[in-house]
């Protein structure tokens, strides 16, 4: 009997060994789990996460962007009209490309009228012409140094369709839009109401930016004889850009 109560005693204890051992390992096991297993689980977690958020924002922020950018255009096409007066007290033509002159060897020897310079100086011509302007303001200035400046460009293109210099006002520092109003402005104090005058496609941007710089009311005539269908689509998506560009600098301030 002594002999079955020590096997007992033996074999509890064994059971006990091998409960404990188990115990142990399982413990290990989780200690081993816990310094492993955290920083890839976090990762993926928050990888997944960010997926997630990108596959819900990317549609809404390109739908809001391309809402952004039609909306823009459909402002651009509703400007190319003008304001529908065609007289005012002075008239604000702006610059563009000025058409390069070359000799034998390509060097550039002078800048003449490009035809967005020649439509917006015949359409203030026609009006100056008619009694509808009393003074004219071409703005623009060079895109090199020592180059002739767009306004001087303007001004010798409408001397030679009739209007006297001496009803010509020139401003040649601008290199924008934003600036062809800015540095104007000063000059036409004396106005006592302004029409811009430059392609239908421009006219949304110089008017948003006129309001913008605190302009009094300014009417707005596009030139005549606009270029073809392709060329205006073009330019149209571009004053879009530069309106939602503009927006956007002024929220962003």
């Amino acid at each position: 009997m002594g002999q079955g109560v020590a096997f007992n005693s033996f074999q509890h204890q064994h059971q006990y060994a091998v409960s404990g051992e188990n115990h142990q390992r399982r413990i290990h096991s989780r200690i081993g789990a816990f310094f492993r297993v955290p920083i890839p689980t976090y990762t993926e977690r928050v990888n997944r996460k960010l997926s997630h958020a990108l596959r819900v924002l990317l549609p809404s922020s390109g739908l809001l962007i391309a809402v952004f950018y039609v909306t823009a255009i459909l402002y651009v096409a509703h400007g190319m009209k003008g304001t529908g007066e065609d007289a005012a007290d002075c008239g604000i033509v702006f610059g563009a490309a000025a058409r390069p002159v070359r000799d034998g060897d390509g060097n550039v020897t002078d800048l003449v009228a490009g035809p967005g310079i020649a439509r917006r100086v015949y359409a203030a011509a026609s009006l100056f012409a008619q009694g509808k302007l009393r003074r004219l303001y071409f703005t623009g200035g060079s895109g090199e140094k020592n180059a002739k400046s767009e306004a001087q460009v303007m001004k010798e293109f409408a001397m030679t369709i009739g209007i006297p210099a001496q009803s010509i006002t020139l401003e040649e520092r601008s290199r924008s839009t934003w600036e062809n109003l800015l540095f104007t402005r000063p000059l036409t104090e004396d106005c006592h109401s302004v029409i811009a005058i430059s392609d239908g496609y421009h006219l949304a941007r110089i008017g948003l930016i006129a309001h913008i710089q605190g302009w009094r009311r300014m009417q707005a005539y596009p030139a005549e004889n606009p270029p073809h269908l392709l060329f205006i689509a073009r330019n149209m998506l571009r004053e879009a850009v530069g309106i939602d560009l503009l927006v956007l600098s002024l929220l962003s301030r």
